[in-house]
């Protein structure tokens, strides 16, 4: 739910900032396109204008480059605030599995059984992964009788 609300907010901050975003934009697009003809050229030197559009442009560049920043501060407080989050809840929940080991006389099977499902809830199998959660004290694998790896019966 807080993971949520942050994330709402910070995309409300970003889409307030697209307007300011897309003004710079056009003001950078303008000066290095709008400015590019002959007849633009003539007036720029006719005038002196170089300097005067040189620091404009550096102006411009130094608020885009601020409300960048000012953008990415906000997504990176709200990777820390999911960071945390999930953080505060996975070592909830290993806290809670430790916990029940210690003083419930939860057996060593459950404890891998929950933990191994804990971990693929979490997100830390790699993609492209599988695993094979089996309740069984001794045998029923397979292992002895060589029936792991590639071109297995149970790979297969």
């Amino acid at each position: 739910m807080i993971e949520t609300c942050c994330g709402f907010a910070v995309e409300n901050k970003k889409q307030h900032l697209k307007e300011e975003r897309a003004r710079i934009n056009r003001r950078l697009n303008y000066m290095a396109y709008g400015t590019k003809g002959m007849q633009e050229g003539k007036d720029i030197r006719i005038y002196s204008m170089g300097s005067l559009l040189c620091q404009i442009a550096k102006v411009t560049i130094k608020d885009k480059r601020a409300l960048e920043e000012t953008t990415q501060g906000w997504q990176f407080r709200n990777m820390l605030v999911s960071g945390f989050l999930i953080l505060l809840r996975d070592g909830l929940a290993y806290l809670y599995l430790i916990y029940c080991f210690l003083n419930t006389g939860m057996s060593i099977g459950d404890f891998s059984l929950y933990f191994s499902r804990k971990y693929i809830e979490s997100g830390f199998l790699k993609e492209g992964r599988k695993l094979l959660i089996i309740r069984a004290g001794i045998g029923g694998t397979g292992f002895k009788k060589g029936n792991w790896g590639l071109n297995s019966m149970l790979h297969n």
